[in-house]
C-alpha cells in the first residue's frame, strides 16, 4: 500500500467490501489522494484551536476531513470514537439524511467523576 495509487487503493477497498462490478462503479467518480500517516505523536503535540481543518471547511460543499487530524471540539484524538464521530458529522453535514452525532459529554465538571478521580489520586 505504501506506492499504491488511488485507483489502487479504491480496487482493494471494493475487494475487502466484496462488491460487484456494478456496485464498484459507485466509485467512478472518486479522487483519492493517498498519502502517509504522519508519526503517531503527532496526535499529542501541543496545539492551538483552528490548527486542524473542521470537518466541513469553510466553503466545502462536496468533501469533508475525518480521522484524526480534524477539529472536533472538546473531543480526545486516538480514539476510535474521535474517528467516528468526525466521520458521522461529515456525512451529517453533507447529506442532511443522518443526525449528527452527540455532543461530548462534560464529565470534567461532573462533581462525582472529580470525587471519584480526588479519591483515586489521594489513594482512599
Amino acid at each position: 500500500m505504501w506506492e499504491a495509487t488511488g485507483n489502487e487503493i479504491i480496487a482493494e477497498l471494493c475487494g475487502h467490501l466484496k462488491l460487484a462490478k456494478a456496485q464498484a462503479a459507485w466509485f467512478n467518480d472518486a479522487r483519492v489522494l493517498p498519502c502517509r500517516m504522519p508519526y503517531i505523536t503527532s496526535q499529542f503535540m501541543p496545539r492551538q484551536p483552528g490548527d486542524r481543518p473542521d470537518v466541513r471547511p469553510n466553503g466545502a460543499r462536496n468533501f469533508a476531513v475525518i480521522g484524526q487530524f480534524c477539529e472536533q471540539p472538546r473531543d480526545c484524538v486516538f480514539t476510535v470514537e474521535y474517528s467516528i464521530r468526525s466521520a458521522r458529522t461529515a456525512v451529517a453535514g453533507l447529506t442532511g439524511r443522518v443526525d449528527p452525532p452527540p455532543p461530548v459529554a462534560r464529565t470534567d465538571l461532573d462533581p462525582m467523576v472529580l470525587i471519584r478521580a480526588a479519591r483515586v489520586l489521594m489513594g482512599v
